[in-house]
């Protein structure tokens, strides 16, 4: 949990500052809804996902109440399904994922710049998509993967603590034949 902090200051007055407030802030809120409620994770993260995608667009927030209710409404029916809550956590990582590819395909379409930072981003939304999977199909096995995909999420966490989307060191210039 504490090493999400350390990015949000690298991120701070970036676009994805508020991207990395979520992350941030997901695994407290997590906690402490767990202990006071007894409302687990496959209940909370789906809401948390709903704030990362927007977060991606903040000013576009419009949409958001009517995916809130919506997102309600398809919890009630899933209740009963851990398995089911967690494939829509996944298909709500699934959409983050996309979003950020889709702006690593513009810019490297618009200035033929394959941004470090995006790629990253996108990996660690990927790692995150296969985490839930492994845990949802294998229980036995996919704890140990869960824990050693995580293990990576905190690496990534440290690296988004150097390096943010301004950072062009670690943006590679394609060159166009």
């Amino acid at each position: 949990m504490i090493v999400w902090l350390f990015p949000l200051i690298k991120q701070y007055k970036t676009e994805y500052f508020y991207f990395f407030v979520v992350l941030a802030l997901a695994d407290p809120l997590n906690l402490s809804i767990l202990l006071i409620s007894k409302v687990t994770l496959q209940f909370t993260g789906p809401f948390i996902i709903l704030m990362m995608i927007g977060s991606l667009h903040p000013k576009k927030l419009t949409w958001f109440p009517f995916a809130f209710i919506l997102l309600l409404i398809l919890i009630w029916f899933v209740r009963e399904s851990n398995n089911a809550l967690l494939l829509i956590a996944t298909i709500g990582h699934v959409i983050v994922f996309m979003m950020i590819t889709s702006r690593l395909i513009d810019r490297l379409n618009k200035r033929l710049l394959l941004s470090g930072f995006l790629v990253l981003l996108s990996i660690y939304e990927l790692i995150t998509v296969l985490k839930i999977l492994v845990v949802v199909t294998d229980l036995l096995h996919g704890i140990t993967q869960f824990y050693i995909a995580s293990f990576f999420q905190i690496l990534f966490g440290l690296l988004f603590s150097f390096i943010s989307v301004k950072s062009s060191r670690f943006d590679f210039k394609l060159v166009k034949d």
